[in-house]
């Protein structure tokens, strides 16, 4: 199937309004609180500098495991966070804040898996980010551009694949984030380097293609 650039400018248009603007969700954010015994993301293990608490709340958005963040305005710093015990009132100059999962139906994979084969846009397409490359997987049936129930991004490259699966085999790739619609059948993970990635899997990961 060939592929209109207009139709695909516009289908890449839709996601990153979709993701800037917080769909399916958009941060909820509560002045003068903070957390406790939070653990930071991977992406970002001393946080980040922000102007404010809407670039902290961007910033979130953009990392695959950042379910809340912190924002502290005295010295415009962001902090994402995977997780924490409980949050803290009534602390001067932090703003506390929760984002909704990026595209909530998808499974990701570990950081460096990515998927092989079964690319919707040969060659992949230029994206900013793994929020917005998973937004167009999502929104590319809707637009005609076919199935796509998984997807690869590179960050390194910029560059996003969608896919009609997971792939016939997954590599171990550093800046790929990968993931997959929950439920659907996954491809068999082969060893890498002597490590066998089925050790760790959910039961969504250990379904075989």
């Amino acid at each position: 199937m060939k592929y209109s650039f207009p139709a695909l400018s516009l289908l890449l248009l839709i996601a990153e309004k979709a993701f800037c603007f917080g769909f399916p969700g958009s941060c909820n954010s509560q002045n003068n609180t903070d957390a406790e015994d939070a653990i930071s993301t991977n992406r970002y293990p001393d946080g980040i500098s922000a102007t404010n608490s809407s670039d902290c709340c961007a910033v979130c958005k953009g990392d695959y495991q950042c379910s809340y963040w912190v924002f502290a305005d005295d010295v415009n710093w962001c902090w994402p966070l995977v997780s924490l015990s409980d949050t803290q009132p009534m602390v001067s100059n932090r703003t506390f804040g929760t984002s909704p999962t990026v595209c909530p139906s998808m499974v990701f994979e570990p950081p460096g898996i990515s998927y092989e084969c079964n690319d919707v846009i040969p060659g992949g397409v230029a994206v900013a980010d793994v929020g917005t490359c998973c937004n167009l997987c999502m929104g590319m049936a809707a637009q005609g551009f076919g199935s796509c129930t998984a997807f690869s991004f590179n960050a390194d490259l910029g560059i996003c694949w969608p896919k009609t699966a997971a792939g016939c085999r997954t590599f171990n790739r550093t800046g790929v984030t990968s993931g997959y619609v929950a439920g659907t059948a996954v491809p068999l993970r082969l060893p890498v380097n002597g490590t066998n990635l089925l050790l760790n899997a959910g039961p969504d990961e250990q379904t075989l293609a």
